[in-house]
């Protein structure tokens, strides 16, 4: 869900921001009002593009890379789904009261509590070393200083206040301690959900939406959903593509089981292994010993070669 976001004057004379074109960096202050109170959001250029150039023929795509190559945005992933954090996001953007989210913490602040960098350091306070650059935190000096605005605000929504008002914590009205307003914790969102669970929070995500849908928890789909074990992060993010899909379509009705049934059969999908070439030397090794075959000794293309040549095996012989 959308939220307020702030902005400092600094921003359209940071010196780093006006080597971006326009729309990079009007892009860029979407990003802020899409994201979660960690400034984290899912990485879908297609999804961005209908949040926050619904009008316009505009890739998105390239002004990700850009932000990206520029130090904005980082990129990580979180069992197989793709994310982008944005950068120094909480020493920016003062949030007096946090709603809890679906999306993950990057793995460099999942053990944080308070993602804050303290002071002095390379913008989020983490030195640990990771083998995939996606998942390494930032080691240059902060390029965003002056990006976002420093204004206090409170990231519920007053419908939110009146929910969190109106019904106790962990009642069965809402869903219990799972299912709070529009996301899930950190410590739901790999989980799986029951079927009920499944029908609470489409409804209360279509609400969201201004729709008054209905969810039937014992509804062939959802059973079927809940059956396949899926959890909290890869529901949200089938939702999310469903109505990116809507608002492309110039659609107004709402999201329907149905509707939704492929885009969750596309979340469930196993991920794509990563293509060999494109890994380091650190995960050629790793997925050497997943596959249990030794690369040690072996130049780069034998490596790949051997490694492609068991995958190959294991998929019955078939390649990809």
């Amino acid at each position: 869900m959308a939220r307020i976001r702030t902005i400092k004057p600094d921003f359209w004379t940071d010196d780093k921001l006006v080597e971006l074109d326009f729309a990079t960096r009007l892009f860029f202050i979407g990003t802020w009002n899409h994201a979660d109170d960690n400034g984290n959001l899912r990485r879908s250029a297609k999804s961005l593009k209908m949040k926050v150039f619904p009008a316009d023929a505009i890739d998105c795509e390239p002004l990700i890379q850009s932000l990206i190559a520029h130090g904005m945005l980082m990129e990580y992933s979180v069992s197989g789904a793709d994310y982008l954090h944005i950068r120094c996001f909480a020493k920016h953007q003062v949030i007096n009261r946090k709603s809890k989210s679906a999306i993950p913490l990057p793995p460099w602040l999942s053990e944080q509590p308070d993602p804050r960098p303290p002071e002095g350091t390379g913008g989020d306070g983490s030195h640990r070393e990771h083998a995939d650059s996606r998942n390494k935190p930032p080691e240059h000096h902060d390029n965003s200083r002056n990006a976002h605005g420093g204004l206090s605000e409170d990231s519920l929504t007053e419908k939110e206040e009146e929910r969190e008002g109106s019904k106790p914590k962990g009642s069965n009205d809402d869903g219990g301690d799972l299912i709070r307003g529009s996301a899930v914790d950190n410590s739901t969102a790999s989980s799986s959900l029951s079927a009920k669970e499944i029908a609470e929070l489409l409804r209360l995500w279509e609400c969201e939406r201004g729709k008054n849908p209905r969810f039937a928890p014992d509804a062939q789909q959802i059973v079927e959903w809940a059956m396949r074990s899926i959890t909290a992060e890869q529901l949200r993010t089938a939702y999310d593509d469903a109505v990116a899909q809507r608002d492309h379509d110039r659609d107004m009705t709402a999201v329907n089981a149905g509707f939704l049934d492929p885009f969750v059969a596309k979340a469930l999908a196993p991920p794509k292994p990563k293509p060999l070439r494109s890994m380091t030397d650190v995960e050629l090794e790793a997925e050497g010993r997943r596959l249990g075959v030794s690369t040690h000794g072996l130049k780069l293309d034998q490596c790949i070669a051997k490694l492609e040549q068991v995958r190959t095996q294991q998929r019955g012989g078939h390649a990809a």
